[in-house]
């Protein structure tokens, strides 16, 4: 996304750039607010006609927090093979050695986020220096023992809604319009860093993950699709793509929302509903197909999933096809 240099003259005098969307490409805006120098937050609100890819170029270091109210968009980040879903109610915490973020936005979705990004000089400042709750990972790149590219899966919660709610409200102008907007960015960052810190308390070794590691979990996310009749144990599948056991586990929470089996649940479930609609299966030879050994757990399963027990969704969709198929009086 190039933006105009003559808006970004008004951003230098104000501190506050808003850019709108072209018309071609679709409604909303963009804008970008800086309260010091290394301290941003940018807020998307908009909706595009098609499908449209971005990139956005940082050139430096730095440590990302987001949090997506609406909608949703595939991004790939600096260092990362696979791509990243964010999706409403996500809150991703992140670092990066150097920030660039290649993202697609879906056709006729509204995306409306709020982005934070701060240099590390600006966030040592804010937590002065104080990191022993982080969790290991991400405490060694806050301390600057290491510097790798870090990626935490969060939410937002109630308490972090409302802040960005009134964040949407400010009625101040001029300088105390911007240390409002400030005191609530910073209470979006205590909020989410306790969110860090509580996953520390639970997984002390560890409390987040990778890039690698969520490179790793999307692989063996791979694995279990393609080999979903007969897929590995925990522990080979784990294994298999270089990771601890606990740490796979902890991955399919953050990546996916989900266990390593309800993950493989969803798979399995997902294609039997596509052999059923496309009629290449009945009811036992699509069970029987994706992995299932009991027609009675296959069912059950199937109507926890869709609200229908797979005969009754059969039935339903063959009269569909006959009332469609039925000629005009």
């Amino acid at each position: 996304m190039n933006l105009p240099g003559d808006t970004c003259a008004d951003f230098t005098r104000h501190g506050e750039a808003c850019w709108q969307i072209p018309e071609m490409i679709g409604t909303g805006i963009f804008k970008q607010i800086e309260f010091r120098s290394g301290f941003y937050l940018f807020i998307a609100d908009y909706q595009v006609k098609q499908h449209c890819e971005w990139d956005i170029v940082f050139n430096r270091s730095g440590f990302g927090i987001e949090f997506c109210v609406s909608g949703q968009m595939q991004g790939r980040y600096t260092g990362m093979d696979l791509s990243v879903l964010l999706r409403e109610g996500h809150s991703p915490l992140c670092y990066f050695p150097c920030l660039s973020v290649t993202g697609e936005d879906i056709k006729d979705t509204r995306r409306f986020s709020f982005s934070i990004i701060i240099e590390p000089k600006v966030f040592n400042t804010l937590v002065g220096g104080d990191c022993k709750h982080f969790p290991m990972a991400f405490r060694s790149i806050v301390d600057g023992t290491r510097e790798y590219s870090y990626y935490q899966p969060g939410e937002i919660t109630p308490e972090i809604l409302s802040t960005l709610e009134s964040i949407l409200r400010c009625p101040l102008t001029g300088p105390t319009r911007r240390l409002f907007l400030e005191s609530r960015i910073l209470d979006l960052i205590a909020r989410r860093l306790q969110q860090l810190d509580e996953c520390s308390n639970t997984y002390p070794d560890d409390g987040g993950i990778t890039l690698s590691d969520v490179e790793k979990i999307h692989q063996a996310a791979s694995l279990l699709a393609k080999n979903m009749k007969n897929p590995p144990t925990l522990f080979n599948l784990a294994r298999s793509v270089g990771i601890s056991h606990a740490k796979m586990n902890r991955g399919f929470h953050q990546v996916f929302d989900t266990t390593v089996f309800g993950y493989l649940r969803k798979i399995r479930l997902q294609q039997a509903k596509q052999l059923l609609e496309n009629h290449q299966m009945n009811v036992t030879e699509a069970a029987f197909g994706v992995g299932y050994n009991s027609l009675s757990s296959f069912s059950r399963a199937f109507f926890k999933q869709f609200g229908k027990n797979p005969h009754r969704f059969i039935r339903n969709r063959f009269a569909g096809r006959l009332t469609n198929s039925k000629p005009s009086s």
